[in-house]
């Protein structure tokens, strides 16, 4: 039985090297999909079997909301959006692929709001932002071939984006006065900082001249 799993063992990871390493020359390809990010349209070039270069832009989810009370009026715009350049490596020079580079951030949150104080309308503004503008991206992701051009790639990684900035500014010193010293608010804002990494999603579909 040892004899066995020694002889198995390097067949079975032979196999399913050769079957997904089939090794591929330089070529370009253009996908669009979507993310985690919005829409995606990326351009590639597999510069050996082993290495490539990508470019990627997401974005296309530009949201304007407006919520209203008796007390408060508040209008604001969410927008997801970013653009990345990675380096894709191919440990077997086939269709699996280990990708690190860097993402420029366009996904950002902006409100307006006046609110009633005692009588008096005051404004505030509220935004969130990645604490890291251009942060760190890893993923990985796999060709699956539909035919010689055409490929669908699930991928998944992450974004070391280093936490959230979530700020809260009033023109009167009443309520920021009240926004300071409220520990709901506070505990927001310590939340938001700590989520220093957040998950990449996506779906492309790609076409190969």
């Amino acid at each position: 039985m040892k004899l066995t799993k020694k002889i198995m063992l390097p067949l079975c990871f032979t196999f399913l090297a050769s079957a997904s390493c089939a090794q591929e020359g330089t070529a370009w390809s253009l996908g669009a999909g979507l993310s985690t990010l919005g829409a995606n349209v990326e351009a590639r070039y597999r510069l050996t079997p082993r290495i490539g270069l990508r470019g990627v832009m997401s974005g296309g989810i530009d949201q304007d909301f407006d919520v209203s009370g008796t007390n408060f009026d508040i209008a604001g715009n969410i927008k997801l959006g970013a653009t990345s350049l990675l380096l894709d490596a191919y440990p077997l020079g086939g269709s699996w692929r280990i990708s690190a580079g860097l993402l420029k951030s366009g996904t950002e949150f902006n409100a307006a709001g006046t609110v009633d104080v005692s009588g008096v309308q005051e404004t505030a503004d509220v935004t969130a932002r990645f604490s890291k503008s251009t942060a760190p991206i890893v993923t990985t992701s796999y060709d699956v071939r539909l035919g010689k051009s055409l490929a669908i790639t699930p991928e998944i990684g992450v974004i070391l984006n280093g936490g959230i900035d979530l700020a809260f500014a009033a023109t009167g010193t009443t309520l920021q006065s009240t926004i300071d010293n409220d520990p709901d608010v506070q505990e927001a804002i310590q939340t938001a900082a700590d989520i220093d990494k957040l998950p990449y999603i996506a779906l492309t579909i790609s076409y190969r001249f």
